[in-house]
């Protein structure tokens, strides 16, 4: 639904003289850029103040205060005042209107100034009322309703009421021509000639109400050149009309026919725009309205049927099977007669059938050649929807290609839908048919991907076993090493020259020719010399090395991996080295998942270490405190009265609580953690809940601390979740209260500007010593210096999660032995 000033905005903007309206406080909603008040207008101010202070000075202001005052009271409907050009330093006379009415069950005043001319004020005021009316009826049908008829059968009906006429139209643009889209007062002969009447927007007079953007008013249609006269429209003589306007563009007219010549005055041009304003808005309203329920549509479509599909998949990676499953998905969910799944076939640029559904298909494996023309081809090159909404000839009527297209924006193939109606398929059917397309696309090559994969651990095991029977033979095994390995294999001398590669080599560095040169290319320089040394090493070692370096791949990619080094003598001559290039990129992911998983595991072992220490600490006293105390009245009941009795059970009561308290904190910190936890905005009397929670703070029986409220704000009435407020609020003033000493006293401030909510919470207590200012947010954590004081260390970790839940935040400054102050910032909630 729209915003008031949006809607002011839309409604008012064009008119053509001075127009403003107030709220039933007398504060400015709106006023529209043609201000000729005798008064200055802001938008946001109380201009009913305003003119009381003004009163004195300006008779027109004082006058004004009377007519706003009975107005906006109820006393009268419409006000009138007339004042002359010593008000306004201009040479005629003036007339101000005042009209109330009512807008989204609120009343409003609106405030119009116009130059007297040939209609008199008593008309002038007539007609303002009358306006103001109208107003109401027609901006109260488009807060109340999506429905796009009826706000229009009101508004055409509203305009009538305003402007007379015999017959009322809105025509909207279509390209290069307009069509009549809602309609009031045309006999039914004349309604009839509406769905072909189209008319084009050269030369006519709505081309130039697109041209000039202003309205159009002809005295005498058949006088004027440039009217266009659509069938069974004769009885026209006279017209006005004013272009519709929407984000600063034309997209449509209002027009108003009458039987009667020089029936409109250009005084009835300004309501007229007000309408045609109120008539844009109801179609942007529209449209937003229509486009989220065709989301919505198409969503569920997708939903219903990724989940057939998923539901009727099984563990297969058969190509065919999953093909088949995909053709029954789209004809069950979409009800349509055929579908048929096809591939393409790169080697030699075809498509062929893989899976088909339906009656009608032909069971012969047809293939299609993409160098042809035809539908398949097109959609496949265009990668897009290709639809043939009738097809003429053969047993279908229509057919729809929607191409299957990768997440490499490659096109693997098409559904093919057939159907034996004319044009069978929706807009809304080929969005959702194409939101499960790029679905069903991933699944095909998933199962592609992982039959690839199999495919290649097959082969590399085949590889693996002829390469373990060569190992017999030295010539055998070097063969093997270097012609059947993914490593990437190079021969060197002592110094670095290469002097040998494999084929995995070339393809993993994708040099040309890295023979003679050196290996230390290889790798960043940064590593160089450090490869050096490990080979000179196994050079002079003769000894297996192993290192880790980051090496230059494809066009200098740089990747990890480990180098292994092994020398051997050839031949008696000189010692040549091995160096095996293994890519543990992949590996270094997984030990950095690793040891990602190591830490968190770690942090929540000290969480729960943490826990349980409070738990053990913070549960025994409470504990003894219960066993002790009915442990006595168990012994001791028959010899000691009824009041001790009772300060015992008292005492455990006590103690019950506090540990209610406890296990409440560690939920409620549970269900913030885990993201359970929901924002109930309402709307809240900020002033009056700190004054409350501060006087439940200093009401406790050992509370001997004086807390100091003020606060600083425009707004008393925020709009926010009260109970995370106040559980933020009272959890710092009960921080501040028990680690502050006897008497001490607390600052408590609250400052808000309408956007954001400023808080403060000071203390001279004890203070949060420097080590401990890391950990302050940290669950079930304690500051080293707080003794004796009992606490879970819980309340500022639950504060932090509450605040982030609504966008908000905390800080703090403290100085051991002097205090402690909390800064909160909480931004002002919507709805």
């Amino acid at each position: 639904m729209i915003q008031t000033i949006d809607f002011w905005q839309a409604a008012l903007e064009n008119i053509p003289y001075a127009v403003a309206v107030l709220n039933e406080r007398g504060e400015v909603v709106y006023a529209n850029h043609n201000q000729q008040l005798p008064v200055p207008l802001d938008t946001g101010n109380n201009f009913l103040d305003f003119c009381y202070q003004q009163a004195r000075i300006s008779p027109v202001a004082a006058r004004l205060v009377t007519g706003l005052a009975a107005v906006l009271n109820g006393d009268e409907e419409t006000y009138a005042i007339e004042h002359s050009a010593s008000d306004l330093d201009d040479a005629s006379r003036s007339v101000l209107n005042l009209s109330r009415f009512v807008w989204d069950e609120k009343s409003y005043v609106l405030m119009t100034h116009n130059h007297t001319g040939a209609v008199s004020q008593a008309e002038q005021v007539a007609e303002q009322h009358k306006l103001a009316l109208a107003l109401s009826d027609s901006a109260l049908a488009l807060t109340s309703t999506l429905d796009t008829d009826n706000v229009m059968r009101i508004i055409l009906e509203k305009v009538g009421d305003v402007v007379p006429n015999d017959a009322a139209n809105i025509m909207l643009l279509d390209g290069d021509k307009a069509q009549i889209a809602y309609w009031h007062g045309y006999a039914p002969e004349h309604v009839s000639h509406f769905a072909e009447f189209r008319p084009s927007l050269q030369l006519t007079h709505l081309h130039k109400m697109l041209e000039t953007r202003q309205p159009q008013l002809i005295s005498h249609t058949s006088q004027c050149e440039y009217w266009v006269r659509a069938p069974g429209s004769t009885w026209i003589e006279s017209y006005i009309g004013v272009p519709i306007k929407l984000r600063d563009s034309v997209i449509g007219f209002l027009n108003l026919d009458s039987s009667t010549p020089g029936f409109y005055t250009a005084y009835q041009i300004a309501p007229l725009q007000l309408f045609a304003g109120q008539i844009a808005v109801a179609i942007e309203n529209g449209q937003m309205y229509e486009e989220l329920n065709r989301r919505h549509n198409e969503a569920v479509s997708l939903n219903r049927a990724m989940s057939l599909l998923i539901s009727s998949i099984d563990e297969t990676t058969d190509i065919e099977t999953l093909a088949s499953q995909i053709a029954e998905t789209v004809a069950r969910t979409f009800h349509f007669v055929n579908c048929a799944v096809v591939l393409v076939d790169k080697e030699s640029n075809k498509v062929h059938y893989v899976a088909r559904v339906g009656d009608t298909y032909s069971l012969n494996e047809d293939t299609i050649s993409l160098d042809e023309t035809g539908i398949f081809p097109t959609a496949i090159q265009k990668k897009a929807i290709v639809y043939r909404p009738d097809l003429k000839v053969g047993p279908h009527r229509s057919e729809l290609v929607v191409p299957l297209i990768n997440h490499e924006e490659e096109v693997i193939g098409a559904l093919d839908l057939q159907s034996v109606d004319r044009d069978a398929f929706t807009m809304r059917d080929q969005h959702a048919l194409q939101a499960f397309a790029a679905k069903a696309a991933t699944i095909i090559e998933n199962a592609r991907l992982y039959n690839r994969v199999q495919g290649q651990t097959e082969e590399l095991e085949r590889r693996v076993a002829e390469r373990t029977a060569q190992l017999r033979h030295e010539k055998d095994r070097a063969e093997a090493i270097f012609h059947h390995t993914n490593d990437a294999i190079i021969l060197t001398t002592s110094d670095g020259v290469i002097r040998q590669i494999n084929r995995a080599c070339a393809q993993l560095f994708d040099y040309a020719d890295i023979v003679g040169t050196t290996i230390f290319k290889l790798v960043m320089p940064d590593y160089q010399d450090l490869m050096r040394d490990y080979l000179q090493r196994a050079a002079q070692r003769g000894s297996y090395q192993r290192a880790e370096v980051v090496a230059l791949g494809t066009d200098n990619t740089p990747f990890a991996a480990e180098v292994a080094f092994s020398a051997f003598d050839r031949d008696g001559t000189d010692r040549l080295v091995i160096c095996s290039f293994h890519d543990i990129t992949h590996h270094k992911r997984l030990q950095a998942s690793l040891r990602k998983s190591l830490d968190n595991e770690r942090k929540l072992g000290e969480l729960k270490s943490r826990f349980v220490s409070m738990a053990s600490h913070e549960f025994r006293t409470p504990l003894t405190t219960i066993l002790a105390s009915s442990e006595y009245v168990r012994q001791y009941r028959d010899r000691i009265d009824d009041a001790k009795i009772e300060r015992k059970l008292s005492l455990v009561r006590d103690q019950v609580k506090y540990m209610v308290r406890l296990l409440d904190d560690v939920l409620t910190f549970g269900r913030l953690d885990s993201g359970r936890a929901e924002i109930q905005v309402e709307e809240v009397n900020l002033i009056s809940l700190c004054e409350q929670i501060v006087e439940e703070a200093t009401m406790a029986e050992a509370v001997t601390h004086e807390v100091n409220f003020s606060h600083e704000m425009t707004e008393a009435v925020v709009k926010t979740d009260k109970h995370l407020l106040r559980a933020v609020i009272t959890n710092l003033l009960s921080n501040a209260i028990k680690y502050s000493p006897g008497e001490t006293s607390v600052d408590f401030s609250v400052l808000c500007d309408g956007q954001m909510i400023y808080m403060t919470v000071s203390d001279h207590g004890i203070g949060i010593p420097e080590e401990d200012h890391k950990h302050v947010f940290d669950p079930f954590h304690r500051a080293s210096n707080v003794g004796p004081i009992h606490g879970t260390g819980l309340g500022l970790a639950i504060i932090k999660r509450q605040l982030e839940l609504i966008g908000g935040t905390i800080s703090f400054q403290s100085v051991p032995g002097e205090g402690t102050t909390f800064m909160v910032e909480i931004p002002v909630l919507k709805e």
